[in-house]
């Protein structure tokens, strides 16, 4: 996220200038189709967040085990989920109500306290032009071997279904 004045813009980093660095230094195809996100835990908001809040950059996103609103710790809340910045980073809030037309491949469980609850609401709440592809496992959990495991599956969709990840 970014922060506020004089504080790191890591979002402004992530989403517009590690893409323009990529591409003044090597050949990619510099159009939505073909940029991609992809994180699990934390990770997976970011990936959620990059794809979800400029969709003009990034087509896809694949979110493992990540969460669709921000998660502070117990002594560092930067903001309110009800101040200007927390509806911003609220990505059900955002789905809802911009519809933004990207594609994401999801992952939860019933198990895990961290993402389901946020991506349960992503879920019910998105519409077209928005797609999702859902993986709701029963006892899985938040941890790496079951992030691990869905991988394969995960970069399978990507290449089946966004353009510019064919094989």
């Amino acid at each position: 996220m970014n922060g506020g004045p004089g504080q790191p813009q890591v979002e402004t980093w992530l989403t517009r200038d590690v893409p323009d660095w990529v591409g003044q230094h090597f050949r990619v195809v510099a159009n939505r189709a073909s940029w991609a996100t992809i994180g699990y835990s934390a990770g997976g908001f970011v990936a959620a967040m990059a794809t979800v809040l400029h969709p003009a950059q990034y087509g896809a996103g694949i979110v493992l085990g990540g969460y669709f609103r921000p998660e502070f710790g117990p002594f560092y809340e930067p903001f309110t989920s009800t101040s200007p910045l927390g509806r911003y980073y609220d990505l059900p809030r955002v789905a809802a109500h911009r519809r933004p037309p990207v594609s994401l491949w999801v992952e939860t469980s019933h198990a895990d306290p961290l993402s389901y609850t946020s991506s349960a609401r992503f879920l019910h709440v998105t519409r077209a032009p928005t797609a999702v592809h859902a993986v709701v496992l029963q006892n899985a959990g938040h941890r790496d071997s079951v992030w691990t495991a869905l991988l394969p599956s995960a970069l399978r969709w990507l290449g089946s279904n966004v353009h510019g990840f064919h094989p």
